[in-house]
């Protein structure tokens, strides 16, 4: 018989490049089939590729470390290309995917507010730009899983959001931690996960001048399942956020772009910090039976004593108690960093070799 796939080409297994752009190299060094790790480019770099302006810097650059930034910047003022594996493209293009689709079309909207135009200030030399996903006004009376009512025709700022259990968790135990009236950079040095979503949206408030006092993030977790149920709750959630005034926004915003020219006149970009690598979560609460070596299953991961022990009652954890553990974790925002494995930062390649 013949062969029906004598005329399929079989998946090169090469880490030849699969793409080369102005600004990157993506390679394949896992073997990713070819047709999906190319595929895995194209959109990748058409959401994130492209050259970048000088002296700009999005809302969410804000969230990296002072490090990150000014090689972001240095890149601008003097392109060169990137090398990107495909593999650590997959979580980002599907969240991108996702996202571009999740977005409301202005042409079929009546009122004519969905996905607003991409915003532009200047401050202190810098170009600050941000598009916020969803500004518009509630069409219909409707009250928040917290029990606040929102009457019809309250002005929204909202912000999708497609990320992990692990981080979803991490946000709803600073949320419970943080203290509301601490400034911007005392809330990056201490609670990572709430100030990237606190800073994004507050800075989208200053961007588009809305003065408004809370913004909304919709959360889709992709690899939840009906395991996180009970400790985590729905895998798509609407999360209220409140938010900074612009007075501080803009406050902090220019401490930053200070420190910046300061740096970029020496000629100095100073290492990232054990807290912009690792975040500060040392300490997690697990639910065990005497003398296991792991947790009880379904009973989730705590970073207070206080859920584990609420996650006990509530729980069919029969024997189970309440176990702390130091978190071993790794320099994730290296880890993921454009930069990490680069002549362009010698830390990284550093933690890099130690992985």
């Amino acid at each position: 018989m013949q062969n029906l796939f004598n005329n399929v080409s079989q998946c090169d297994i090469t880490t030849e490049v699969v793409l080369e752009t102005d600004t990157t190299i993506y390679i394949n060094t896992t073997n990713i089939p070819h047709y999906i790790a190319k595929q895995l480019a194209k959109v990748s770099d058409s959401s994130y590729g492209g050259d970048k302006e000088t002296k700009t810097i999005s809302s969410t650059m804000f969230t990296q470390s002072t490090k990150q930034i000014l090689l972001h910047l240095e890149r601008a003022e003097n392109p060169y290309k990137l090398t990107v594996d495909v593999k650590d493209l997959l979580a980002s293009v599907i969240g991108s995917m996702f996202h571009e689709k999740m977005l409301v079309d202005r042409d079929v909207e009546d009122d004519g507010l969905g996905e607003p135009d991409r915003q532009f200030k200047e401050l202190c030399g810098f170009t600050i730009t941000g598009g916020a996903d969803y500004i518009r006004q509630t069409q219909v009376d409707r009250t928040l899983n917290s029990g606040e009512f929102i009457p019809k025709g309250t002005l929204e700022l909202r912000d999708i959001k497609t990320t992990s259990t692990t981080n979803i968790t991490k946000l709803n135990m600073e949320l419970s931690l943080y203290d509301k009236d601490m400034s911007l950079a005392d809330m990056k040095a201490k609670y990572p996960t709430v100030f990237k979503y606190i800073s994004q949206l507050s800075i989208y408030n200053w961007l588009y001048d809305l003065n408004l006092s809370v913004g909304y993030l919709d959360i889709f977790m992709f690899n939840w399942s009906p395991m996180n149920l009970n400790t985590i709750g729905q895998r798509v959630q609407e999360i209220q956020i409140d938010l900074k005034p612009a007075v501080e926004v803009e406050k902090y915003l220019t401490e930053v772009l200070t420190k910046l020219s300061k740096y970029i006149d020496n000629k100095f970009k100073p290492n990232c910090t054990d807290t912009d690598l690792y975040g500060t979560i040392k300490t997690q609460y697990k639910i065990m039976k005497s003398g296991a070596k792991k947790k009880i299953n379904n009973s989730g991961t705590h970073y207070t004593y206080a859920s584990a022990q609420e996650a006990l009652s509530k729980g069919n954890f029969v024997g189970g108690i309440i176990k702390e553990f130091k978190d071993k974790t790794m320099p994730w925002n290296c880890i993921y960093c454009d930069f990490h494995n680069t002549e362009h930062c010698e830390q990284g390649i550093q933690i890099h070799r130690g992985l």
